[in-house]
């Protein structure tokens, strides 16, 4: 059955480094060889062949892919050992089989994966000779259809330990041996053969399955020689199979006897020996651990401290016991040791477990450091393959700039703010006046303020956390009776007015025998406003023949959303104030989102603006103007 191998054997091995940055193989490896983790994957692109005496070893988190249904024959030595920071995954498409020579081999703290025929096996040769069965211990063998099949295994035995088998069609098989399966959990079989273990043998030779977890598969519905969907399914007799003390997923004897298809079912075959079923699984789960940054994340330079989080598998019954975290200048490729950088990879037990701290030095600005994190349960089980993230050390903070709102004297009451950063991402805090530092974003509007001088400071935060420590400033004054007059380079259209006596304005005496309204000057119409980014807008109203108090207010002049019900006009905003004889009066309105998404929509629409001056002796002016609004320049 062997490799029809005579043409692989002959062949010398070919290793090529493309562009994708994995080595592909093919051919015959002589001699004692290494396959790097740096060089890693390797990719087989034809049948690969170990010859007898050569020795090959596989880094620790070195991967194994096959470019289809293509083969590792092993005819000499095999030491894939990983570790469980870093695992070793082989996924090959017709598997791993072990041949006559092969003594010696060992597979651990690997996973063997997505096999289309066996993830591991023992084979004959052209000489009528089975090979060895390697060593196995703490594999995980998921998505293969057999993960395993020890078929005479040369030695007269094989043995699997501290392994887990998930999501295969065939999960256990053997023949022709003493076979030993220990703190093994078999489960989640979903494929279509649905078996969890096939065991088979002959006269003499025996089985021993003891502290695993053997569940029925995830689609089992029954368990017969015809429809072999067991938790185990025995072929053959004259051999005893000693399962005492295994979990089968229930205590329920019923429920484990119509899952197992054995002697009691068929007296042709041996029968699964139970007693004493243990009354809950064993825990063989790894627990997981994390850091709380995320891939890629920004940290403070002296951030000090690293912290994360673990847990046990939901399974497990023992709990955590520690994480151990290893922490890496990638830019220097030196670890700390808690005292020092080192050349090699330090992990550290950190404070803690479920809620972990370890501290880290002051940090260099700009470089990445790599964080590694490790769980371990009070079982003993570890956790299989390091979690890493890689973060950015940040010392530097970020500069905060005001870019609009009002400065030396305004008449708003409640001004707008526009502010940025020199950092992509960064939150900013804000205060007015004496008032402690609170979120906010840009633009922002203030309360009500009181006429008088205040104060508005913002400062940036960078992802990292790094705080401004010079906030940006704006010193201004409040004054709702005195009103800024126009610049020459104004674009802001004015208003006008008169109309009919109404109420006398607060705060001014009426003049005796005044009958006469208030104006303004009235400019040419059909005027354009362009809107600001930060969805506000200037009015010019002015300046009116005498003291007055005045309001306006703003609502699209086209009617909007006739499709469904009745067009309306949208609101707009309202504004109040009052001005002297002579002064321009400014009008500051901050656009609704609706709005503004209209006039981005549109370009520019028309607004009504309604006016009313009301003069000290009570004579009122009421007055429409219509503008257009612009959207502003992107």
């Amino acid at each position: 059955m062997l490799l029809r191998a005579a043409g692989v054997l002959a062949a010398a091995l070919v290793m090529t480094q493309p562009a994708s940055a994995s080595t592909d193989v093919s051919g015959t490896i002589s001699g004692d060889q290494v396959w790097t983790q740096a060089a890693s994957p390797y990719r087989l692109v034809d049948n690969v062949t170990l010859a007898r005496g050569s020795h090959l070893r596989l880094e620790p988190g070195v991967e194994v892919r096959s470019a289809g249904r293509l083969r590792l024959n092993v005819v000499g030595t095999l030491q894939g050992v990983g570790t469980p920071a870093d695992p070793i995954t082989l996924s090959v498409g017709s598997g791993l089989r072990f041949y006559d020579g092969s003594i010696g081999s060992e597979l651990a703290w690997a996973t063997i994966r997505d096999s289309i025929d066996f993830g591991i096996s023992t084979e004959l040769d052209a000489s009528n000779r089975y090979g060895p069965w390697p060593s196995v211990r703490d594999v995980v063998f998921r998505d293969n259809r057999f993960a395993m099949y020890a078929w005479y295994p040369a030695q007269g035995s094989a043995s699997v330990t501290n392994s887990r088998f998930i999501n295969n069609s065939y999960g256990i098989q053997a023949v022709g041996g003493n076979f030993t399966i220990d703190r093994v959990a078999v489960e989640s079989d979903t494929f279509g053969e649905n078996t969890s273990a096939y065991l088979s043998n002959n006269s003499g030779q025996r089985w021993t399955i003891s502290r695993s977890n053997l569940l029925a598969p995830a689609s089992f519905s029954s368990c017969s020689s015809s429809a072999p969907g067991c938790t185990v399914y025995v072929s053959g007799a004259g051999y005893p199979i000693d399962a005492s003390g295994v979990w089968w997923g229930t205590t329920d004897a019923n429920q484990i006897n119509a899952r197992i298809y054995d002697g009691a079912d068929d007296p042709s075959r041996s029968v699964v020996s139970k007693d004493p079923i243990a009354n809950s699984p064993y825990d063989l789960y790894p627990p997981t651990s994390a850091p709380r940054a995320q891939e890629g994340a920004a940290v403070k330079a002296d951030v000090g401290v690293i912290a994360g989080t673990a847990s046990d598998d939901p399974r497990g019954t023992t709990g955590l016991a520690q994480v151990d975290v290893s922490f890496k200048d990638l830019e220097t490729g030196l670890w700390w040791n808690g005292a020092e950088w080192a050349g090699t990879e330090q992990f550290r037990t950190a404070t803690c477990a479920e809620s972990w701290s370890v501290s880290v030095p002051s940090l260099a600005d700009g470089h990445r450091y790599g964080i590694r994190t490790l769980a371990h349960d009070s079982q003993g089980n570890t956790q299989f393959g390091a979690t890493s993230v890689t973060i950015l050390a940040d010392g530097t903070p970020p500069q905060t700039s005001i870019e609009s709102g009002p400065t030396g004297t305004t008449n708003d009451s409640t001004p707008t703010f526009a502010f940025s950063a020199n950092e992509a991402g960064a939150s900013f805090e804000c205060r007015v006046d004496t008032a402690p530092f609170a979120a906010c974003t840009s633009p922002r509007t203030t309360e009500t303020l009181s006429d008088g001088a205040h104060g508005f400071d913002v400062r940036a935060i960078d992802q990292a956390g790094n705080v401004d420590p010079t906030a940006a400033s704006r010193s201004f004054t409040v004054d709702t009776a005195v009103h800024v007059p126009p610049t020459a380079t104004s674009t802001v259209p004015y208003a006008l007015a008169p109309s009919s006596p109404a109420a006398p304005a607060p705060g001014k005496q009426p003049t005796a025998g005044d009958v006469v309204a208030p104006s303004v000057i009235l400019p040419p119409s059909d005027r354009t406003i362009t809107a600001a980014k930060s969805r506000s807008f200037a009015f010019k109203i002015g300046p009116p023949t005498e003291d007055v108090r005045g309001a306006v207010r703003f609502e699209t002049a086209a009617k909007v959303g006739g499709s469904r019900g009745m067009a309306k006009r949208l609101a707009v905003g309202t504004k109040s104030f009052n001005a002297l004889k002579g002064q321009v009066v400014v009008v500051t309105v901050k656009l609704p989102t609706r709005v503004f998404a209209l006039v981005r929509r549109r370009s520019s629409v028309r607004v009504r603006a309604a006016i009313t001056l009301t003069d000290p002796t009570g004579n009122r002016t009421s007055r429409t103007y219509v503008f257009g609004l612009r959207a502003p320049r992107r």
